[in-house]
């Protein structure tokens, strides 16, 4: 139903029952307006007032099916009957039972006693305007249509079911087949002609006592003369169906015979001009007011075809089309076929192109990397593609290679995006996958080099990358949790080792564990990324015996120093290297027979911490790399101590009796992501993001730092997908959360709010938003709304701030610096403060839309276009605020860029002695 540009539909709702939608043609004016489970029915449009008015039937929680109006917003989504009393339904749960007339709102209901009649609203107020079926029998009106003042509708009276029409409030009773058994089934598609606002002419099929059989009939309500139309003249019938108006015409069709199947008969009149012979079917639709598409599905007429109307107009546009028609488009510019075509009211039908998400990829999409400036490359099948979040900005780079498998995306090497993907067509057939690297443009796109392995690389598996110094290092696993290591300076590529499982990059050389050498086991080895820089570090284990542990991680202890799980024949022991045999030693001295070492993270601080397991059950431990210098950190009773994190320079973690640094309630502690640490803003420290339960957490490390912040009924943990996401610089995570509403998009920040941010699938359906990366401001996933499969999607980010540019100093080579104290998000305030400057002088703070870097002199650069320049006094440490600037409430601001930059008078300033500037500050507006 359309009403003054609105557009109300049935669409679901959480607990996946049809509940009341409107739109206005954008995605934010498109919203479900009627609540939860409503079940709204027979929607009729209000022609009567200027005003949008459309009105329904539906049910609520307390009521049962009744009489509802809305004019497109959720508070003006009301009900306006009560007519049966309690949970009892008044109305029927079917269409066309609703006819808005000037002289009232006409209903089919049942009020509990006088049985389904017709009703009238008028005012509010509520009256039985006919009672056709006796006492409290009903005669359920059905098949209402209607123009102006008058009403035509279908019922069961003393004579069966039979039209009766409505005129301008008199009730009029067309007896078509005089008797008990009455002339019409229902449902029953009647239709109106009105040339004139007083003479309307409807028709519809019946079966009279002509002896014709079922026909079509025509009834003029103003002279209330009925007229028979006898389609196909004696006793057969034609089974007519009456379809719509297309201009001057009404057309009908005739389903399930040979003979005339489509035919237009003139308005008012009752001449039959057949328009389409010889077909099954056949399906009509209307393209526009004076255009239709009809199909035909067998028989020597058989396909798509174009009318107005006319036999001359009447056109085969496409005989090969044999199927249904599907829906009108919402702009009324054609229809779409069920094979997936569009037609339009010209031409012959052409391939549905959906404008938004560009990819059409269904579940084989991914995002891989960002290459900053809002662009990042996505993995579709065996294709890469690129995209700046419009579909005019999403495009291929490399066509899908063959086979079509594409792995995941490699580091910035130089100044190049790499990855390994399947070799294109015609390269030698050992050669299963090869390296390319890409620029960002399809013409910047190359094949580097061949992986050429005797055994498939295992498919399943992302490879790994790293850079040794001007080399690039790429694992192509192979299976079974490891692969062949290989090198390359950019134009060529080399195999160095096999079963390879992770690289720790030491510098300008990566160690790793493997077997390349049956001779000596499964060992330590180092590689510069040349076949030659590539070897044995030591035989921990003398011999073909296996000194290194496998599925245990190398841990960098610092800048020069690692730790590994050796075995020098004796048991399993923690390790130290510095890259040489000599410097490769045991450092631990347990005597457990078995220990299962657990390297878990390298603090940054000279110190790894790793869980062990010993006499007194699996506890964690901490140790310097020294020899015998393993320390106890806390005795747990449990039997798995679980790490969650870094977090303002400490480490987090849990055990049986100690659950951070906060009293927490009993359940599972699971961390979001590595993803999901928020930075902190002026004095607020960073934060991490767990859950306990059903319940999120966020924590800066303190008790008083821990709190709740919303309830989470269910997350994905599935951490390779990327389910969970925090921009750099923001104060808000986003990541998959569940409710009834299924797997969608929430945020959590700042603070103490936890809420669903948006979603993609409505109802009880998900969209699984995941492969989050973030570029130019906005955050980029991908999501499956459940109609275009999985697609790329891109949103503005959290409300961010990203430091830009450089300083340059004043007094004391000391540069001022320029923080942001919160933010910018809408109906807020973009807050700075300038730290550091010369004390107790005038300080500048410029605000502009654009950043700049214009060199002005002494190293300094003017960073941003300065719409707004505020002055202010720094105080006796340096220190000041300028004024904030406020963010108006607008969505239209999501996504908007404000860009900053502080400066300060110093006489020792670089710039010609007068000035020292901080560097720049993108604060990008969120909700």
């Amino acid at each position: 139903a359309a009403r003054n540009g609105l557009v109300f539909f049935l669409g679901p709702s959480n607990d996946g029952r049809d509940t009341l939608w409107v739109s206005d043609g954008t995605t934010a004016g498109t919203l479900a307006i009627g609540g939860t489970g409503r079940e709204p029915r027979s929607l009729a449009v209000d022609l009567t007032l200027a005003e949008t008015r459309v009105w329904f039937s539906a049910t609520d929680a307390a009521n049962g099916r009744e009489l509802w109006r809305s004019d497109g917003t959720v508070a003006g989504t009301v009900r306006v009957t009560q007519l049966a009393a309690g949970a009892a339904d008044a109305m029927p749960a079917v269409d066309r039972v609703i006819a808005p007339l000037p002289s009232g709102v006409f209903i089919a209901a049942d009020n509990g006693t006088s049985g389904e009649e017709l009703f009238r609203i008028v005012g509010g107020f509520h009256v039985l305007y006919s009672n056709l079926a006796s006492g409290s029998a009903s005669s359920e009106p059905r098949d209402f249509v209607w123009s102006g003042d008058y009403l035509m509708f279908s019922a069961n009276g003393a004579g069966g079911r039979e039209p009766y029409c409505l005129a301008q409030n008199v009730l009029q009773t067309i007896d078509v087949r005089p008797g008990p058994s009455g002339s019409m089934g229902t449902p029953n598609n009647l239709v109106v002609y009105q040339p004139t606002l007083a003479q309307p002419f409807f028709y519809f099929g019946a079966n009279g006592n002509t002896g014709n059989g079922f026909e079509l009939w025509r009834y003029n309500p103003f002279s209330q003369v009925l007229t028979e139309i006898d389609v196909v003249p004696g006793p057969t019938g034609s089974g007519v169906l009456t379809q719509f108006t297309l201009g001057t015409r009404v057309i009908c069709s005739r389903p399930g015979t040979s003979a005339s199947q489509v035919f237009a008969v003139n308005g008012g009149g009752t001449t039959v001009t057949p328009l389409l012979d010889g077909v099954s079917g056949p399906f009509v639709t209307s393209t526009s007011p004076a255009r239709m598409a009809m199909v035909g599905s067998s028989g020597p007429n058989a396909g798509l075809w174009r009318s107005d109307g006319t036999v001359a107009g009447t056109t085969l546009i496409d005989p090969a089309t044999s199927a249904s028609l599907g829906t009108l488009l919402p702009a009324g510019s054609g229809c779409v076929l069920d094979d997936g075509r569009k037609l339009g009211t010209s031409g012959a039908p052409s391939p549905l192109l959906l404008p938004n998400p560009p990819l059409n990829a269904g579940s084989s999409l991914s995002v891989v990397a960002s290459l900053g400036g809002g662009v990042v490359l996505v993995k579709k099948d065996g294709a890469v593609w690129r995209s700046d979040g419009t579909a005019a900005g999403t495009s291929p780079l490399l066509p899908g290679p063959n086979p079509p498998q594409f792995l995941t995306m490699g580091p910035l090497f130089q100044n190049r995006y790499w990855f390994v993907a399947g070799t294109p067509p015609g390269a030698p057939p050992i050669a299963l996958f090869g390296l390319y690297s890409t620029d960002g443009t399809a013409a910047g796109t190359t094949h580097v080099g061949d992986l050429t392995v005797g055994v498939p690389i295992l498919l399943a598996t992302a490879p790994n990358f790293a850079v040794v110094g001007s080399r690039l290092l790429v694992i192509a696993p192979s299976g079974f949790g490891d692969g062949h290591l290989y090198g390359t300076d950019g134009t060529s590529v080399q195999l160095l080792a096999t079963t390879v499982g992770r690289l720790l990059v030491m510098g300008d050389y990566a160690l790793f564990n493997s077997s390349n050498n049956p001779a000596v086991g499964f060992e330590l080895w180092r590689t510069n990324g040349t076949p030659a820089g590539t070897f044995v570090v030591r035989d921990i284990q003398p011999g073909s015996g296996n000194g290194a542990v496998g599925g245990r991680a190398l841990m960098p202890l610092n800048a020069t120093t690692a730790l590994l799980v050796g075995n020098g024949g004796s048991g399993e022991q923690i390790w130290r290297t510095g890259g040489t045999s000599s410097n490769t030693s045991a450092v631990t001295t347990f005597t457990y027979s078995f220990p299962n070492f657990e390297l878990l993270a390298s603090t940054g601080t000279g110190r790894v911490l790793f869980a062990a397991t010993t006499a007194n059950g699996r506890d964690m431990w901490s140790t310097n790399g020294a020899t015998a210098s393993a320390v106890l950190l806390v005795d747990d009773p449990g039997s798995q101590p679980e790490l969650l994190g870094k977090c303002n320079g400490s480490w987090l973690f849990t055990v049986a009796t100690t659950t951070l640094v906060a009293t927490l309630p009993a359940g599972t502690i699971s961390d979001v992501d590595a993803n999901a640490l928020l930075d902190g803003y002026g004095g607020s420290p960073e934060a991490r993001l767990f859950r306990v339960g059903n319940v999120m957490f966020r924590t800066d490390g303190t008790f008083a730092g821990t709190i709740a912040v919303g309830p989470v009924p269910a997350i994905r943990w599935e951490g390779h997908l990327r389910n969970q996401f925090a921009p750099p610089g923001a104060d808000v995570a986003v990541f998959q959360g569940g409710d009834a509403g299924g797997f969608e998009l929430w945020r959590s920040g700042p603070l103490t709010t936890t809420v669903k941010h948006g979603e993609l699938n409505p109802g009880p359906a998900s969209s699984s938003p995941r492969d989050f990366t973030h570029s130019g401001g906005l955050v980029f996933f991908t999501a499956d709304d459940g109609q275009h499969g999985r697609e790329l999607w891109a949103m503005p980010a959290m409300p961010i701030v990203i430091p830009y540019g450089s300083d340059c100093p004043g007094t004391g080579g000391r540069a001022p610096v320029l923080v942001a104290l919160a933010p910018p998000r809408l109906g807020g305030t973009f807050a700075t403060e300038l730290r550091e400057g010369f004390v107790s002088s005038i300080a500048l703070r410029s605000l502009g839309f654009n950043g700049l870097a214009i060199p002005i002199g002494g190293g300094c650069s003017v960073l941003t276009d300065g719409f707004v320049t505020d002055a202010f006094v720094l105080d006796a440490l340096g220190v000041g605020t300028p004024p904030p600037t406020g963010i108006p409430p607008t969505v239209a601001l999501v996504g908007v860029s404000v860009f900053a930059q502080g400066a300060v008078l110093d006489p020792a300033g670089a710039f010609g002695s007068l000035l020292s500037m901080t560097a720049g500050l993108q604060g990008i507006v969120g909700p």
